[in-house]
């Protein structure tokens, strides 16, 4: 793994008092970025593989979350802190939801704008990506090769030193 990103940290004490404001706060912050973020529909497993090796040159992060879960809202300044921290030719990032409304991640996407495209995960991607729990970021570097694999909340420091390091630039 790239930059200390671990496989797995524990959600104890997650579910604090905490998580709902710091929820509403990624909320606000996400919906003062300028690019607007895509809804792009339901995406099946194969597709999902198509979109991350038609990126190859590119990190690609994709976070596997729901708007029902408060770690993924607690999850999202720092989301939006890694689109800002890299451009479109060196980063692409969508997020694929797990919501059960079919229709959530489209209205999510209308209202409060990540920066980056959603989508509504297939029957097939739990099982093809191994995705258990949410939130779930799994990066890829540059050369296509899977280079990280994380459950639970990420802060900005290790998203962008993981992504940093596999474009090869130093970040502060």
């Amino acid at each position: 793994m790239v930059g200390g990103f671990r496989l797995f940290r524990g959600a104890a004490g997650r579910f604090r008092r905490g998580a709902a404001a710091l929820g509403l706060l990624a909320l606000v912050l996400l919906a003062a970025l300028p690019a607007r973020a895509q809804f792009l529909g339901v995406l099946d497993a194969e597709a999902l593989r198509e979109v991350v090796a038609a990126r190859r040159g590119k990190v690609v992060v994709v976070n596997f979350w729901a708007t029902w879960c408060a770690p993924c809202m607690e999850e999202l300044p720092e989301m939006a802190a890694l689109r800002a921290a890299f451009g479109p030719q060196e980063l692409f990032m969508a997020g694929v939801s797990l919501d059960f409304d079919p229709e959530a991640p489209a209205r999510f996407a209308l209202r409060y704008n990540p920066g980056y495209p959603l989508y509504l995960a297939g029957d097939d991607i739990p099982r093809a990506f191994g995705v258990g729990a949410i939130p779930r970021t799994m990066i890829w570097g540059p050369d296509g090769k899977k280079a990280g694999d994380h459950v639970g909340v990420l802060d900005r420091r290790m998203l962008i030193g993981t992504v940093g390091g596999l474009l090869g630039r130093p970040v502060p």
